[in-house]
């Protein structure tokens, strides 16, 4: 909920770095306010701050792009947090008892999620912590899973007027699409082009962030998975809170 006396040079600024990190190039300040749909010289002076901060980067070309700053922010959130050293045990328990899945936790933010955890099969899960991966979030299970905790009216704040990747119809099929998944309590949808495997995926009770398995499902299982999922998320909720 947007606070009575929100900051907007904050939001813009946040912005002005999401921007940057979805973009395949280098952008030009003017190009970065079209985006944000803000003047020109507001930009330009949001992008020269985030560079004086280091988290913008401006190269000889005078475009800009994401500066050093921002991974190491990024890094430092996930090394230095409890909450993501309180995962690794009850994650790498995870991975024995499916040893043939993928194992994914992963936030939504803006539409686009984020997997700070990526265990394949064998993978110990120190190794898999840190190893991201982004998705557009209504193609993902995790994405999803995340969406259907979220108000309608976030839903459409986020994607109105936006095209939604796997959902030609629009807003009204992915609304109706989250409120089965709010129902059921979990996402799944089909991972590869062999319409055998899939992705599962349960958020977390504080809707924080969900915990994914994909690979050669078999949808008879589904329940004892989500069971397992369920339980696995409280484990890693008991050792942050412990």
């Amino acid at each position: 909920m947007l606070p009575a006396q929100p900051n907007q040079s904050l939001i813009e600024g946040i912005r002005c770095l999401q921007a940057l990190s979805l973009s395949e190039k280098p952008l030009r300040s003017i190009e970065v306010s079209r985006l944000l749909k803000v003047e020109s010289t507001k930009a330009h002076r949001l992008l020269k701050t985030l560079a004086h901060l280091g988290l913008v980067h401006q190269g000889g070309n005078r475009k800009f792009q994401v500066g050093p700053g921002l991974p190491v922010l990024v890094a430092q959130s996930l090394y230095s947090a409890p909450l993501w050293r309180s995962m690794v045990d009850p994650l790498q328990d995870l991975q024995r008892q499916i040893p043939s899945c993928k194992v994914e936790v992963g936030m939504c933010w803006e539409g686009v999620v984020s997997c700070f955890y990526c265990s394949e099969p064998g993978m110990p899960a120190s190794w898999a912590m840190g190893r991201v991966d982004m998705q557009m979030a209504t193609r993902s299970a995790i994405g999803l899973a995340l969406l259907s905790c979220c108000s309608q009216e976030k839903v459409e704040e986020t994607f109105i007027g936006r095209p939604i990747p796997g959902f030609s119809r629009g807003l009204p099929s992915l609304v109706k699409e989250l409120r089965t998944i709010r129902s059921q309590g979990y996402a799944l949808i089909p991972d590869g082009q062999s319409g055998e495997r899939f992705s599962l995926a349960v958020p977390q009770e504080d809707k924080l962030y969900a915990l994914a398995l994909s690979g050669d499902l078999s949808k008879e299982d589904i329940p004892e998975l989500v069971q397992l999922l369920q339980h696995t998320l409280e484990l890693l909720y008991s050792a942050h809170n412990n």
